[in-house]
Formats: C-alpha cells, structure tokens, sequence
C-alpha cells in the first residue's frame, strides 16, 4: 500500500506526520509542493497549509495558525494528492491530531422578528434548526414591509462566551447588507461585525470578533438589493445562523 497515516506531533508552529509503509522512502508524485494538506488551530477554521519531506515524516505549518492542534489530507472526493511513497504508491486521505470540538450555542434556540413573515408560519422556523436547507420548512424570511432596519434575535438561554457567527442566504431573494450585534440583557447591543451578500448567489459568511459574554445574538438587515429575485426586495432571507465560543 502508500503511506498509511500513523501519528502526529505537535512542534511549536507546525505538526509532524509519520507513516508506515514508507516503501523506500517518501516522494513528491510529480517532483511539485505537497498539495492538499490542511490545518487547523483552535480558531476553529481549516487553511491551506504548507507542507515538506523530513525523512521518513512530513512536516505541515501554516502562517495562518499559530497553535496547530490538527491536520488532514486529501479531504476532498476531487482531491488528486501528490504525496506518494517510492515504489509509486499514493498515501490515503486521513485526518491526524485532535481537531477542536465546537458546539453551536444557537442549534434550536428560540429567536424574534421585528417583521414576522405574514404568508405562512413555515418561513417562520428555519433561523437555529441546524439545517441549511432553503425550503420554507429550514430557511427564515421576514415579511415584506418596506421598513428597515429589520431584527432576527436569538435567545442563547443564558449569557456565554461567544466569538463567531456563521450565517448564510439562500440563491433567492434580495438580502444584503446584515450587521451582527451582541447583548447581555437584549438591550444594550454591541455590533461585532458586517456582511455583505451577492445578488441571486447563496453566500456563508463567517464573523470573528475578540472573545464577549452574550446572550443575545441580534441579526439587525440594514438594507436590501433593488433588484427583485423571485420574491419582493423587501423579504429578507436567512438559511441558519450558528453561534460559537471557544472549543470545548
């Protein structure tokens, strides 16, 4: 067989990976960088990575991730890796290390609109349920009055330590401009981040901020494309929102 994934080390910025059936030696398929590596810290978000033949190991690091904890290979069904033993054998996809374990703070908590949608209650359940999908069943919509700003706040229960948002629209509608705003007593809101959406395009937008206390995780849409898709310009649209704090 190729390399068989065996065991991962951590060293200060980077992470070492050893292997069994090294079959003579590890080689690059193509004479090229290693490709298809990727890392990830306790930032919680993988990157590209750089990666290089040490003897008998492979050595991963990455500018972008200071505090590795993880690596993986290949983890991709398009991948095509040119990491390879001598006898010309590719090594497998595997994932080495101890990825970082987040849970989402807001899966199936409770939220409010400021502009309930008035065509069915289905388009009224979708913004914490953990699916992404974008039937009327999985996806918010709001109504559409023509005022804005208009609010989708999520009720975390109690106040946490939070320090991203990980929201998304679906191909359809106008929604644009979306503010992401954080309180403790659903009061006093601090907004921690800003996001822009294609027209027509289903978009995920990640927002990062310096670690708070919250229990309120506010959506505040501050306005909408002209433009008409398949609905009024005025409904704004949401997939699912997702909140997160440090790893457990």
């Amino acid at each position: 067989s190729g390399p068989m994934f065996r065991g991962a080390t951590v060293e200060g910025k980077a992470i070492r990976l050893t292997f069994d059936h090294l079959g003579g030696g590890l080689v690059s398929r193509d004479g090229e960088p290693l490709t298809w590596f990727e890392i990830i810290g306790k930032e919680g978000e993988w990157k590209k990575a750089e990666a290089r033949i040490d003897g008998e190991a492979v050595v991963v690091s990455s500018a972008d991730i200071p505090q590795p904890c993880a690596v993986r290979f290949a983890w991709h069904q398009l991948a095509e890796p040119n990491l390879m033993n001598k006898a010309g054998l590719p090594a497998p996809a595997f994932v080495g290390g101890k990825p970082p374990v987040f849970t989402n703070l807001a899966l199936n908590k409770p939220f409010t609109s400021s502009d309930p949608n008035a065509y069915g209650t289905s388009w009224r359940l979708g913004l914490t349920d953990g699916n992404w999908g974008s039937d009327s069943l999985h996806c918010f919509a709001s109504s559409s009055t023509a005022a804005f700003p208009k609010y989708a706040t999520i009720d975390l229960g109690e106040a946490v330590s939070v320090n991203r948002v990980v929201f998304g629209v679906p191909n359809f509608g106008s929604t644009k401009d979306v503010k992401i705003q954080i309180s403790t007593d659903g009061k006093a809101f601090t907004e921690v981040g800003t996001a822009a959406f294609t027209m027509g395009k289903a978009e995920r937008k990640t927002i990062r901020f310096p670690l708070a206390q919250a229990r309120y995780v506010r959506l505040a849409y501050t306005g909408n494309h002209t433009v008409k898709k398949d609905y009024d310009v005025n409904f704004v649209f949401t997939q699912e929102v997702e909140v997160y704090g440090p790893p457990e």
